[in-house]
């Protein structure tokens, strides 16, 4: 896996578990 892939794939999780405002 990609670095770039891996920080997307935490910035994705990061969106799911926090609220949008």
């Amino acid at each position: 896996m990609k670095e770039k892939e891996k920080k997307g794939e935490e910035k994705r999780v990061v969106s799911l578990t926090l609220p949008l405002d």
